[in-house]
């Protein structure tokens, strides 16, 4: 079994503080990114059709590379584990959200999603990065306080990425345009 995922990779560049801090103390090291078709499950047979179809997809398509992003929202959600999540949202990516919209009819037939509610949201999609991640009630009030200060961030798409992971989270593909 593997998982495979497509998103865009973003720059942020001249990071504010509080922004680092932030992701420090809520957030795994991880990429920043926007996931346009969400984690779902394949079989060991169609790691090749899933990377010729990206493939097709990256020549039938022009790629949103170097497209600037305004991230101007904070949005905090409550997840089905009952941990919180919290994110910066874009609303005025036309280009993000069609270019998404691209994607998923390309990889319409994937459907085994790694987790229920990642089915919706792919569905109802708003470009956003996250950078809280796995968060308790009892922190939503300092999470809230750490936010005052946030002011919209400027950030770039660098890569369109597809990723495949085992089971056990290792690489098995990892293509980047």
């Amino acid at each position: 079994m593997n998982v495979f995922a497509i998103y865009l990779e973003v720059e942020i560049e001249n990071k504010p503080d509080w922004f680092v801090k932030f992701r420090e103390k809520y957030d795994r090291d991880c990429d920043l990114h926007i996931t346009l078709k969400q984690p779902c499950i394949i079989g060991e047979g169609e790691v090749e059709k899933v990377k010729r179809m990206f493939i097709e997809f990256t020549k039938e398509n022009d790629f949103v590379k170097n497209l600037e992003i305004e991230f101007e929202k904070i949005n905090i959600e409550k997840e089905s584990d009952g941990k919180y999540c919290v994110m910066i949202d874009s609303s005025k990516d036309d280009e993000v959200i069609n270019f998404q919209k691209s994607v998923i009819d390309k990889f319409a037939d994937f459907k085994k999603y790694e987790e229920p509610e990642l089915e919706n949201y792919e569905i109802n999609f708003r470009p956003h990065i996250t950078i809280g991640r796995n968060l308790i009630e009892t922190q939503i009030d300092q999470v809230s306080e750490d936010l005052k200060n946030f002011q919209s961030i400027e950030g770039i798409v660098c890569k369109l990425v597809l990723l495949i992971v085992d089971e056990r989270g290792k690489i098995v593909l990892k293509q980047e345009l």
